[in-house]
């Protein structure tokens, strides 16, 4: 394993065997809590936002929730926009176009809250579940406004 020094008292580890620990510890009933790395979620969460992730029940798949889901080319932590038989789509709130699609046994857990600059937020609130839906459903109208701001 090829771990380097990411300044004092932190270690970098790839993404493929943070994960596999984060399964185990789930799988045995255990929360765990990790900064995100990325901005596929903004405007709700952000690069170095804390997240506790819980282990997933099938009640715990509701639209809105964010999850950490393994994908084909490695894993992300998105919000479910759609669900449907045995899939579940999922969209970085940041992202104006992308959607996964994936088998709802490759979600490995949901976010219970995050803790930023701004706090402890619980993502799950009737609120900040609206709020997401709503960034989601706005897409088309980002994207147009995304665009237009190009061009000026």
């Amino acid at each position: 394993m090829d771990n380097k020094e990411n300044g004092i008292g932190k270690k970098v580890i790839e993404n493929d065997i943070f994960f596999q620990e984060v399964q185990v510890f789930l799988a045995s009933g255990k929360d765990v809590m990790f900064h995100i790395k990325g901005n596929s979620m903004l405007p709700f969460l952000s690069h170095g936002d804390k997240v506790l992730l819980s282990a997933i029940t099938a009640d715990d798949l509701k639209l809105g929730r964010i999850v950490l889901a393994r994908i084909d080319w490695g894993y992300v932590l998105h919000r479910l926009v759609w669900k449907r038989g045995n899939y579940v789509w999922l969209a970085g709130d940041n992202n104006l176009v992308q959607v996964e699609k994936v088998e709802r046994t490759s979600i490995l857990g949901y976010v219970k809250y995050a803790e930023g600059v701004k706090g402890k937020v619980d993502v799950n609130s009737n609120g900040q579940v609206f709020m997401g839906i709503c960034w989601f459903l706005l897409r088309p109208l980002r994207w147009l406004i995304f665009k237009i701001r190009k061009i000026f």
